[in-house]
């Protein structure tokens, strides 16, 4: 049976959202306080947290991260039911994205939170299930580094490859072998945006997340990672928090088969701003 925490300051929510999680099939616990909330994301293994978005993107940050640190595989879900402009909600989702969240709001936000709730519900992890990670980088002493770095979090199947093209190649030559690709941008050859763009257009391999791994975190290059298709990104060298944060949404969007591009084309420009506010950029 899943496990649920939610943390919410609505009266009106404290008893309709366990009953919702209750009727999913789920274990529930709900607290007001950000220190209960800490205390039980330390204690126990959830697959989900539901946070109401005035708890603010401090105390988000923190419990996500000591949830993936238990689960991996887990689920953040920030909600609110006040409805906001179309705009602002959209940089919203896309801000509470660059953490590893999912956001909703208004009218249809217990919908898509029931949805949510059913979803894992009803998803089959398989225990031992194989997830495997392709690091791209054509520097052999970087790429031994990533490698490591990957091992030592949770992730034992890990496997280095020192161009694009040869990583396209092992792609193309069994699509089901890897679950997620970390690559460098800035290769010889075939560049890691270039090797995400042909990911994204097969068919067999468009589905697989795509962590790009950039020397520079400058707008431009960042954008262009998204506008490629890029699921995540991650700065050199990566810290083990944003690493096992970037692998965590990568393994949530194999299991729950959702969309891998983090910024869909035609927003790319408005995640600027997003960028900036949360002092990537």
């Amino acid at each position: 049976m899943p496990d649920v925490l939610i943390l919410t300051n609505q009266s009106k929510d404290l008893e309709f959202l366990p009953q919702l999680a209750t009727a999913e099939g789920f274990r529930n616990k709900i607290t007001t306080e950000i220190s209960a909330a800490q205390k039980w994301t330390a204690a126990l293994k959830f697959d989900l947290l539901v946070i109401h978005e005035e708890f603010g993107d401090k105390a988000i940050e923190q419990l996500s991260n000591a949830l993936w640190s238990t689960n991996s595989g887990a689920q953040v879900s920030v909600y609110t039911s006040s409805e906001i402009d179309q705009i602002e909600a959209s940089k919203k989702r896309w801000s509470m994205g660059v953490l590893g969240a999912e956001y909703f709001c208004g009218k249809d936000v217990f919908r898509s939170l029931a949805l949510t709730l059913r979803k894992i519900s009803q998803r089959s992890q398989r225990s031992g299930a194989k997830f495997k990670v392709m690091v791209v980088e054509d520097l052999e002493a970087a790429r031994d580094i990533i490698c490591s770095f990957v091992e030592h979090l949770e992730y034992s199947l890990v496997k280095g490859f020192a161009s694009g093209q040869e990583a396209f190649d092992a792609l193309l030559a069994d699509p089901s072998e890897y679950s997620c690709v970390i690559t460098d941008v800035n290769m010889p050859g075939m560049t890691g945006w270039e090797l995400t763009e042909r990911i994204r257009s097969n068919a067999k391999l468009k589905h697989l997340p795509v962590i790009a791994l950039t020397a520079y975190g400058s707008p431009d290059v960042l954008l262009k990672c998204f506008k490629a298709g890029a699921s995540g990104f991650l700065v050199k060298p990566p810290s083990k928090l944003n690493l096992s944060r970037e692998l965590s949404r990568a393994k949530r969007i194999i299991l729950n088969a959702e969309d891998p591009r983090l910024v869909q084309p035609q927003d790319v420009e408005l995640m600027r701003s997003v960028l900036e506010d949360k002092g990537y950029i």
